[in-house]
């Protein structure tokens, strides 16, 4: 869970925030165990289903994430950005941010309520809106751009570098958890 949809999402915020700095975490499995669907057979769970972090980003803003394994009712993705000029709200039904239709609140005075606020056309490339082909087609694109114009928009693997070193300094930081 911490390496693909924890390491995802993580991804896209401190790409909007700036790389996380000295983070404190805790990985823990509340469930120690889990059934196959297909057979009935009741296994040990082998891999963490709580992550929660709290660092500083490169800018010293505060941030504090929770992600929780499995599926339930409540919101499956919620990340607020709270800020001097206003907060912006990403909401989706399901927490791989990288898969699924993500809705954008936001609200530029104090003690206003959120808005729903529509992404402006500039930031598509293609005439995909919605669904998951919407970030392979981005993707594509930024691929392509990067390879016509010699270009680094597109992750490379320094970016996937960066990325597994800070999912490492996650692991490192974490507390003793009930693996």
């Amino acid at each position: 869970m911490l390496s693909i949809p924890v390491g995802h999402t993580l991804d896209a915020v401190c790409s909007v925030l700036g790389e996380m700095q000295q983070p404190s975490a805790i990985l823990t499995n509340g469930r120690p165990q889990t059934t196959i669907i297909e057979t009935g057979d009741v296994i040990p769970m082998t891999a963490h289903d709580q992550v929660a972090i709290i660092a500083r980003t490169e800018s010293g803003a505060v941030l504090s994430a929770q992600y929780r394994g499995g599926s339930g009712p409540g919101t499956g993705l919620l990340w607020e950005i709270h800020g001097t000029r206003g907060t912006l709200r990403v909401t989706g039904p399901g927490g791989h941010a990288q898969i699924v239709d993500l809705s954008l609140e936001g609200s530029n005075r104090e003690g206003s309520p959120l808005a729903p606020l529509a992404v402006p056309d500039q930031y598509f490339h293609t005439d995909i809106r919605q669904g998951p082909a919407l970030n392979v087609a981005e993707m594509y694109h930024r691929f392509a751009h990067d390879l016509h114009q010699q270009s680094h928009i597109c992750p490379d693997f320094d970016d996937a570098v960066t990325r597994h070193a800070m999912l490492e300094s996650i692991e490192s930081a974490a507390f003793p958890s009930s693996f």
